[in-house]
């Protein structure tokens, strides 16, 4: 039995619209300064947290198939925020990492505290606790998710065109 039942699910699922209206707008001005998207930056955000990483685990891990993959690492090595290199040994896999520079971590301070802002600043001193405390949790938890686990929630609801 589930520990939520279905009017809990829909009170948040109105909170994350009212959520990703404000999102929309922060992400349209990360994509003026950045010249790229959030979406693709979270690569960046990757591998500044992993290190070195072959680009097939990349694909992988964000679920983006190869061909598109090759396009968006393109435009983040002609950004700057990447580089592709091989490893002595093993020419047949090519592997990426995220520059270290001052633009990087600009842009990856500026990708999500700004939402975390406006969240945190709509919210009393207990409320800002409790949200932060929270979402901690739910980070560390999402993070150990299983793809399989995800895969079943949305087969749930029917992934499908209708």
């Amino acid at each position: 039995m589930e520990k939520f039942n279905q009017q809990q699910i829909e009170i948040l699922a109105k909170a994350l619209y009212h959520y990703n209206n404000a999102v929309k707008y922060f992400e349209n001005q990360f994509y003026q300064i950045a010249h790229c998207t959030t979406d693709d930056f979270q690569i960046v955000m990757f591998l500044l947290e992993e290190g070195d990483t072959k680009i097939s685990k990349i694909g992988v891990k964000f679920h983006i198939k190869l061909s598109s993959l090759t396009g968006i690492i393109d435009r983040l090595e002609k950004l700057g925020y990447i580089e592709r290199f091989f490893k002595p040994g093993d020419r047949r896999s090519t592997y990426i990492r995220a520059v270290d520079s001052e633009k990087v971590h600009h842009l990856r301070k500026i990708m999500y505290q700004p939402i975390a802002h406006l969240i945190l600043s709509q919210l009393n001193t207990k409320q800002v606790n409790q949200v932060v405390n929270l979402f901690d949790v739910i980070g560390n938890e999402l993070s150990a998710a299983s793809d399989e686990h995800i895969q079943n929630i949305a087969k749930y609801y029917d992934f499908k065109e209708v």
